[in-house]
């Protein structure tokens, strides 16, 4: 004799979330005399949030490359300067004249570690794609924007009654056909 289990469910969640948007201007880019993988730093920013969480990052441009071999590219990373290991997400785009992104660069949720980890793109865009776009450096300055969001802490609901939980019933429905 076999016995049915009543139904249940299970979710993971990473729905609470906090977003900043941070513009770096580099004045002068073209006369920035930055030898190999020497890099520029921006200010400190602060992601609040979520809930009370606060975190503190900041941006590094390297622009001949972070390594010898990548010279012909700049490269962008996103610090954690907080005291706490954080998930997040970045988007890097250039500003062009109008205001508008360009050149974007998006990531996946990662985790950071506390203090001093980083991530980023080692080969964001060639510099002479800047001659070629002088949109891209109005009056010589180059603008970065950096979007960061923090993932709050996931969580897992369940439940023993898909009554509770409607829309991952028809979700779990139109999955399987």
């Amino acid at each position: 004799m076999s016995s049915q289990a009543d139904p249940s469910w299970c979710q993971a969640t990473l729905e609470d979330k906090a977003v900043t948007t941070f513009r770096w201007v580099i004045y002068n880019f073209n006369n920035h005399l930055e030898k190999g993988t020497e890099k520029l730093e921006s200010t400190c920013f602060n992601v609040n949030g979520p809930g009370d969480l606060k975190t503190k990052w900041r941006l590094y441009l390297y622009p001949k490359g972070i390594a010898e071999n990548n010279e012909d590219y700049i490269a962008v990373y996103l610090l954690n300067k907080g005291q706490v290991k954080v998930m997040a997400k970045d988007t890097f785009e250039i500003l062009d004249c109008a205001g508008n992104g360009r050149k974007r660069s998006k990531s996946t949720p990662v985790e950071y570690e506390a203090l001093y980890s980083s991530r980023g793109k080692s080969k964001w865009f060639k510099r002479d794609g800047l001659k070629d776009h002088p949109d891209l450096l109005p009056e010589g300055n180059l603008t970065i924007q950096c979007t960061v969001t923090i993932f709050g802490p996931q969580k897992t609901l369940s439940g023993l009654d898909f009554s509770t939980n409607s829309n991952l019933l028809v979700h779990c429905q139109k999955q399987v056909g």
